[in-house]
């Protein structure tokens, strides 16, 4: 059995910067196989895993208005958070689904803040 932990977020390179400004331990999975980041180029293992969409807290959507409850948005120095993700995980949900730009729903990436079980897929990048 595979394993992501996230109590190892930020000890990379692509992690670092997020750990700088949010250091809430998390995992980001991208929904779609062939996506990107669109800010970073990513070389490495590829991951699968199967998630419940129920237990991802939808940020765009916000339906509990935990954005507003804070600060009226969920996004700081356009990252999410750390106060807002406590607040989804103190409501009961394992993490995030987001667009990773903008409002572009064809671009969700899930952000999830427990170990999770992964079947390996492949590899992307210089070998």
């Amino acid at each position: 059995m595979n394993e992501l932990n996230p109590e190892y977020f930020g000890e990379n390179s692509y992690t670092r910067q997020a750990h700088a400004v949010n250091p809430k331990p998390r995992i980001y999975f991208f929904v779609k196989s062939d996506q990107q980041d669109t800010k970073v180029k990513i070389d490495g293992y590829l991951y699968q895993s199967r998630l419940h969409l129920e237990d991802l807290y939808p940020v765009e959507l916000d339906p509990l208005n935990f954005g507003e409850s804070l600060y009226g948005s969920p996004y700081r120095d356009n990252q999410i958070s750390q106060e807002y993700m406590d607040l989804v995980e103190k409501n009961g949900f394992i993490g995030l689904i987001y667009p990773q730009d903008g409002a572009d729903l064809r671009t969700l990436i899930a952000t999830v803040f427990r170990k999770v079980v992964v079947d390996p897929i492949g590899y992307r990048g210089e070998s």
